[in-house]
């Protein structure tokens, strides 16, 4: 049944490569060990020296409409921001801080991915950025790839769930110099969700490209995720999609990649998929 279901369209006829960010072009410890806690550490400076800005102000709301969703998804251990009486203006309670404080940290305790708390971070990374605090890591293999791609005139996206903000930042100050001029398109979760297969079909809209011809490379090794989201993805939308870094959670899933994407591997940063037990 598989087999009737593959696209026929081959490695060599993609068009568009659309790279994930953390653990796939840039090793996982930047973004634990050095990213996030600087937001952490910086999150209540910023957000001071920021407050009247019309950028933080989009912020804040932005986390209070989050809170109003989590409320009503049933997530009552979500730790509230405004009220009624109580919204962001252009002076800062002592109160209102503190609670966007502790809403933005059990974000980031909990490590959700929501567009509320992506955008904030990537504004607070902006000055570390600027002032040379932080440089943005990719492996060595990412930079002769992305020069590989563009002179073959491939279209090279991203897809994370870092903010579009946090991603031209990492690739614009990467250790390597100013990497965005190989890369022509960002999306984020505005998008939606990268394990919601609706998302793809969204990307490959915005391309407009057939979605047969856009290979998605990610890092993502939730069996659960490999073998439903990823394959209906593949399936129902024809693409191809490419492991950096496979630990098998399933046999299934395994089997499925190595009969499916092996073939990627001498297009896509000379990567390997570790063999399944």
């Amino acid at each position: 049944m598989a087999s009737k279901a593959r696209s026929s369209v081959t490695i060599d006829q993609v068009q568009v490569v659309l790279v994930d960010i953390e653990g796939t072009v840039t090793p996982i410890s930047f973004v634990k060990e050095k990213l996030f806690p600087l937001a952490r550490t910086e999150l209540r400076s910023h957000l001071v020296s920021n407050w009247e800005s019309a950028e933080c102000q989009e912020d804040i709301r932005a986390l209070c409409c989050q809170v109003e969703t989590d409320l009503k998804n049933g997530m009552d251990d979500v730790p509230k921001i405004c009220d009624a009486s109580l919204s962001p203006d252009k002076a800062y309670p002592k109160s209102l801080l503190d609670a966007v404080l502790k809403n933005v940290l059990w974000h980031m305790d909990s490590d959700r991915k929501t567009t509320a708390l992506k955008q904030l971070q990537g504004h607070v990374w902006s000055k570390a950025y600027a002032d040379g605090k932080i440089k943005g890591e990719v492996f060595g293999d990412v930079v002769p790839a992305l020069k590989q791609w563009t002179d073959e005139g491939l279209i090279v996206g991203i897809y994370s769930s870092g903010s579009i903000h946090a991603q031209k930042l990492l690739f614009g100050h990467s250790q390597e110099g100013n990497l965005l001029k190989y890369i022509s398109v960002h999306f984020d979760t505005t998008i939606g969700n990268k394990r919601e297969k609706g998302s793809y079909s969204a990307i490959a809209k915005a391309l407009d490209k057939s979605p047969e011809f856009v290979l998605f490379c990610t890092d993502i090794v939730q069996g659960e995720f490999l073998w439903s989201t990823l394959r209906l993805f593949f399936f129902i939308a024809s693409s191809l999609v490419y492991v950096r870094t496979l630990k098998c959670f399933s046999t299934q899933a395994g089997k499925w990649l190595h009969n499916y994407i092996d073939s990627a591997a001498e297009k896509i940063f000379q990567l390997c998929l570790v063999s399944c037990q």
